[in-house]
């Protein structure tokens, strides 16, 4: 009887870290937190923020129809659209421009685990940057509302 050659180790290896990465994909998928948590504990509510941002992140953008205003006077919705405005600004610098990112990676040649806060950085400017988008949609509908009405036209 013959022997049979080994395998490779990272053939053997492959279907374990193909599982870590199904059961990663399938945690980052599954709803976070069912019933809020309770107004006395800013802990779980920062907790389940960030866990919403790596939700987020990892299925990727969603896109929601906004509802129709609850109004239907002009003058009101251009309130809205006012007051909304600002939030689609960004004030933060770009990942490479941030001066925090630069001391992490000053910090990092002496304590690598300063590294890891770069992924933090980056998911931080990715959920603003969704934040915006999902704004100006909500502007952008606003503004379809205004325009279905014809507000603002000259008789």
């Amino acid at each position: 009887m013959q022997a049979r050659p080994a395998l490779p180790r990272d053939r053997v290896a492959a279907p374990a870290r193909r599982r870590v990465l199904l059961a990663w994909m399938i945690a980052a998928v599954m709803p976070v937190n069912a019933q809020p948590p309770q107004p006395g504990d800013p802990v779980a509510r920062a907790i389940g923020n960030e866990a919403r941002k790596l939700q987020d992140f990892v299925v990727g953008p969603r896109y929601h129809e906004w509802p129709e205003p609850a109004t239907s006077d002009c003058a009101q919705i251009y309130e809205q659209i006012v007051r909304l405005t600002p939030y689609t600004y960004n004030y933060k610098p770009d990942f490479y421009d941030d001066p925090r990112n630069a001391a992490l990676g000053l910090l990092g040649l002496v304590y690598p685990e300063a590294f890891y806060v770069w992924g933090y950085t980056g998911l931080d400017n990715y959920s603003e940057g969704r934040t915006i988008a999902d704004t100006r949609m909500h502007i952008d509908s606003l503004r379809r509302a205004s325009a279905q009405q014809d507000c603002w036209v000259r008789e």
